[in-house]
């Protein structure tokens, strides 16, 4: 992943983050987004490492696509299949 790609990412999950924080504020954070905004917090602080937008257990890339819409994704679809 390329740095311009993981950027796009880190906007990204900054946006996200932004209408969590916002949603929280006025008492509408369900337990599930509760709970994403962790995952996104975790995402945000390795965005910048090198194992960042790679599988845990495989270590291929993921799908940038895929990374857009979930940044908190860790595992990629072949392995997690395979669970």
């Amino acid at each position: 992943m390329n740095k311009s790609q993981r950027q796009r990412i880190k906007r990204r999950i900054e946006a996200q983050l932004t209408c969590f924080e916002r949603q929280a504020r006025q008492g509408q954070l369900s337990r599930g987004d509760l709970l994403r905004s962790f995952r996104l917090r975790s995402a945000l602080a390795r965005v910048d490492s090198e194992s960042f937008g790679r599988c845990l257990r495989c270590e291929q890339p993921l799908n940038f696509d895929l990374l857009q819409n979930h940044p908190e994704r860790m595992i990629c679809g072949e392995c997690l299949n395979r669970s």
